[in-house]
């Protein structure tokens, strides 16, 4: 049981602290020096997938004019099946609107592609708010011809800190590895990339995550991922079912492993210790539980109590909470993935 707990041990603390620990040496001893030419970028493509958004279109397509207005861009607003009137507001606003059969954000995602006209992408939901300095700070980064995606965290109106904790240290890894140039994944709200990345993205299935694959092929294709430090944008509507949420993304995110394109080693790693350790993090989580037992009754207690803590009111029992569920929701993803279940629509 010794042997269980601390190897359960050393796999919990790798995604937490030695992850960030080896990455973040690595920026001290190889500083970020961009050295590469700059291109001047013809158009910014704006994808809006949208299904039943007739709340807050208007105000995103505002949002999206007053943001963009020092670069050349346009607005196409995907309608998944709406039925309410997300088109004709989208269209008084003066964004081109398309509109596809129920199916979901990459199907929706693969109609406005072959409709745009830009040499950027920007995948963007219909209910985040973009801040006014996003897109300059995102095209400082893209008109060098190594990057390939650029993006940032997010945070629900209002909230001043963040979501909870466990986001804010994610927040932290993803600068740290934007600095490197080899951020693994973007949050779907909003990231920008090249287009030339989406070449093969009509062949993908419907069920993959494109803020997770696209930037696995910018890597793969040699080009550099970048984050925005301290920049966020604002989600306008909370999830009203965190853990159904994150059965969701799991699911999608091992549907997006079984077709991610080939990585180079170092790539393999942190892909490994970053996203593919933490998806089974609820394993070595139960494994040192038990074994704790057997080792030692007081560490046994003491982590009994943190999983009572998490379920009062206490302060960052929230953040420990959702954390928790989020582990758990692993499992009936994981067995999603291996029954072939999908989920096509993002926002059920």
């Amino acid at each position: 049981m010794k042997i269980i707990f601390f190897i359960s041990l050393f796999l919990i603390l790798i995604p937490f602290f030695f992850y960030p620990l080896i990455i973040f040496l690595l920026n001290i001893v190889f500083p970020r020096k961009i050295k590469d030419d700059k291109i001047k970028m013809k158009k910014i493509s704006f994808l809006i997938p949208a299904y039943n958004e007739e709340k807050v279109i208007g105000q995103k397509i505002e949002n999206i004019k007053k943001v963009s207005a020092h670069y050349p861009f346009e607005m196409i607003v995907v309608s998944d099946g709406s039925t309410d009137g997300t088109e004709e507001i989208a269209k008084l606003k003066g964004a081109k609107v398309l509109r596809i059969d129920r199916g979901g954000k990459i199907k929706a995602l693969k109609r406005g592609l072959k409709e745009s006209e830009g040499d950027i992408i920007a995948i963007t939901d219909a209910d985040t708010e973009l801040p006014e300095n996003i897109i300059l700070k995102c095209m400082e980064y893209m008109e060098y011809k190594k990057a390939g995606c650029v993006g940032c965290g997010y945070r629900f109106k209002g909230e001043k800190s963040g979501r909870n904790i466990f986001k804010r240290i994610e927040d932290i890894i993803r600068t740290l590895e934007g600095k490197l140039g080899i951020t693994l994944s973007y949050d779907g709200t909003f990231f920008m990339a090249k287009k030339e990345l989406f070449e093969d993205f009509e062949n993908l299935p419907d069920e993959i995550q494109e803020d997770f694959y696209i930037p696995l092929k910018s890597l793969s294709k040699g080009f550099k991922n970048f984050y925005l430090k301290d920049i966020y944008v604002y989600n306008l509507q909370k999830t009203k079912d965190e853990f159904r949420r994150r059965i969701r993304i799991f699911t999608r995110a091992f549907f997006t492993l079984s077709v991610a394109p080939k990585l180079n080693l170092t790539l393999k790693i942190a892909l490994f210790c970053h996203k593919i350790l933490r998806y089974f993090l609820i394993i070595p989580l139960i494994l040192l539980y038990i074994s704790s037992f057997w080792l030692n009754k007081f560490i046994f207690i003491f982590f009994t109590l943190i999983f009572i803590y998490s379920l009062t009111p206490l302060p960052f029992s929230n953040s420990l909470r959702i954390y928790l569920s989020s582990l758990i929701a692993s499992i009936p993803a994981f067995f999603n993935f291996l029954k072939g279940k999908k989920f096509k629509y993002w926002n059920v």
